[in-house]
């Protein structure tokens, strides 16, 4: 088994490009177009809002408390070096990449109208936001 994960591993490596996608259950729905300028900052975002919990120097498995907001999209972003960043998204925080009951970043601003578009079809729950 460890034979094929080292087989696929390596026939992938250096073949990454930077994209960002918005998925549903883990499957790509839609591909954005974010510019350069701003990936820096949504990358910084969605990392502080995934970072794991530490309590008493260990890491803590607790339920978020957002969970019950949960609607089964995520933002991903692909780098360039293979590393996957990816955060969850909430319906009581429509284009925020939030930790628990605090928005980190809106990342509205950065999408095209066909964009929004995509994800008011997607996440009936933020048409309210239009």
């Amino acid at each position: 088994m460890p034979a094929c994960s080292f087989t696929l591993l390596s026939c992938g490596g250096g073949t990454y490009t930077e994209q960002v996608s918005v998925l549903y259950h883990a499957e790509t729905q839609f591909v954005l177009d974010i510019d350069k300028e701003h990936l820096e900052q949504l990358v910084s975002a969605m990392k502080i809002a995934s970072a794991p919990r530490i309590i008493n120097g260990r890491i803590a498995r607790v339920r978020p408390s957002n969970e019950r907001n949960l609607n089964g999209c995520a933002l991903s972003v692909q780098r360039k070096n293979g590393d996957l960043v990816l955060c969850f998204l909430h319906n009581n925080f429509p284009f925020a990449i939030s930790r628990g009951k605090s928005i980190i970043y809106n990342f509205k601003h950065l999408l095209s109208e066909k964009d929004l578009k995509l994800f008011y079809e997607l996440i009936p729950a933020w048409q309210n936001n239009k």
